[in-house]
């Protein structure tokens, strides 16, 4: 029974060193690329409705906003994600060729 609990204590004393060296390894908290903005104080309401305060704004506009969003004049720009047009303006016309054939075929 000694040897039991000497061989238990043995291993549970070089056990645990092994784990804090292993769980605090290298970590990156910072990248490099990382946008680092203050605010004043936090939001006094999580809803855009009930809120009036501009630093409010600030910080909801990032998380309530879409992929694509659309401006006062109709045009729509990228809200979360890059509008690249030279893509869009290429499925536009590929959509558009498949509509055309489609529409030839049902002449036929």
């Amino acid at each position: 029974m000694y040897k039991l609990l000497k061989s238990l204590m043995v291993v549970t004393i070089l056990s645990t060193p092994l784990t804090v060296v292993i769980s605090c390894g290298n970590k990156n908290q910072d990248p490099e690329n990382t946008l680092k903005t203050t605010f004043t104080n936090n939001p006094l309401h999580w809803l855009t409705a009930k809120t009036m305060q501009q630093s409010d704004f600030k910080i909801l506009s990032n998380t309530n906003s879409a992929p694509l969003g659309t401006d006062e004049f109709g045009r729509e720009y990228g809200d979360l994600f890059e509008v690249q047009t030279q893509i869009i303006l290429k499925m536009i016309l590929i959509l558009d060729y498949m509509m055309k054939a489609i529409k030839l075929e049902h002449i036929n």
